[in-house]
């Protein structure tokens, strides 16, 4: 268990997570793109061409079943499954594509709104707000400076990618892992309590981070801080279309006759058309006609939802990925000072003499 584990093994390993997720390996798209032949074409192209080769194979060597095969030409019946299926390919893979353009696109809001967050908390603390900076280690032997709610802003990012690839979301591996009290607030919230089951991964960061607003604002009027909340409600805003998106499964039925129709397709337009006027040259030819028709559907299958595929072999630019890894660095980077370094008095004497800007003052 990990609670068995000492602190400092648990602050080694929370580092060492940082490090990884801020330094991934550079995206091979050869690879991806050679995945996406090999799982999203390759079933359909290899699987025609062994049915070309086996009917070939009937149709040459068995007596009468030329015959038979001319039992299946109906032209006008074949014509109508073939328009048919071919218009719900096209419209399958154009909402595939559709689904993936959005979700990249809330994952830039919701960067976005966390983001603003930051930048509004820092600004009001460059007015004179106090909270509590911490520093921690960066992982490579270094060390940088952050706030808590810096901590659990970055952690949503992999929060809503993990939880949209469908896997285990590990709290010690995210940037809130860092911190004890955080991680220790988010494990409380996930367990079951009261009889009530534990809250979502991204529920839970959303509490924290609208507790720590609310620590952060106390004594000031909340009206100053109207505009937190409202980009609270944008974060959850972005979450829910992102999930909504991804989680969203037609009818199983609706999957599983378009697999059909498509086969159908296929077998008939085999049978009556290529094995008997190609014979063996068919197999290559139904090979070429299941690679540009349907495995351009299967393939865009494969990236309906952006957040399953591993950024180092993909063939599509890491977006998510990226944008998670973009908004950790840009939240670091906006508490990596506790003041101001234009309002602070950052700048030195030589610096301000170059100004050329006038000043003037109205005498009562």
């Amino acid at each position: 268990m990990y609670s068995a584990v000492s602190s400092a093994d648990a602050a080694a390993y929370a580092a060492s997570a940082r490090m990884k997720r801020l330094n991934k390996p550079n995206n091979m798209w050869i690879v991806g793109i050679a995945f996406d032949l090999l799982f999203g074409a390759g079933p359909w192209v290899f699987g025609v061409a062994i049915a070309a080769a086996g009917l070939t194979a009937i149709y040459t060597e068995v007596s009468g079943a030329a015959d038979t095969f001319a039992l299946f030409n109906a032209p006008v019946a074949i014509t109508a499954i073939s328009t048919f299926a071919s218009f719900l390919l096209v419209g399958k893979q154009a909402t595939n594509l559709s689904n993936n353009a959005k979700i990249v696109g809330e994952f830039g809001n919701l960067s976005g709104s966390l983001v603003n967050i930051c930048l509004f908390l820092k600004s009001q603390i460059s007015s004179g707000k106090t909270i509590e900076f911490i520093t921690l280690s960066d992982g490579n032997g270094g060390f940088f400076q952050t706030t808590r709610i810096g901590l659990a802003c970055a952690s949503v990012m992999y929060i809503v990618k993990y939880t949209g690839r469908g896997v285990k979301i590990v709290p010690e591996g995210l940037p809130l892992g860092q911190d004890k009290r955080l991680l220790a607030s988010y494990n409380k919230y996930i367990l079951p309590s009261n009889g009530s089951p534990g809250m979502s991964p991204f529920l839970s960061c959303i509490l924290l981070i609208g507790e720590l607003i609310d620590e952060f604002q106390i004594g000031e009027k909340a009206s100053e801080y109207a505009v937190l909340f409202g980009q609270v409600n944008a974060v959850t805003s972005a979450e829910g279309a992102i999930g909504g998106t991804a989680g969203y499964s037609q009818p199983y039925l609706m999957r599983y006759l378009l697999y059909m129709l498509y086969s159908l397709y296929l077998l008939l337009l085999l049978m009556t058309d290529l094995v008997p006027a190609n014979q063996w040259n068919s197999v290559w030819i139904s090979a070429i006609l299941a690679f540009c028709t349907v495995a351009f559907f299967q393939v865009s299958e494969r990236y309906g939802n952006p957040m399953k595929l591993r950024s180092r072999a993909m063939g599509q630019k890491p977006m998510v990925s990226g944008a998670c890894v973009d908004t950790e660095i840009a939240i670091t980077s906006i508490f990596s000072r506790s003041k101001s370094v234009l309002l602070g008095g950052g700048a030195d004497a030589s610096t301000s003499a170059l100004s050329t800007g006038m000043r003037f003052s109205i005498n009562a």
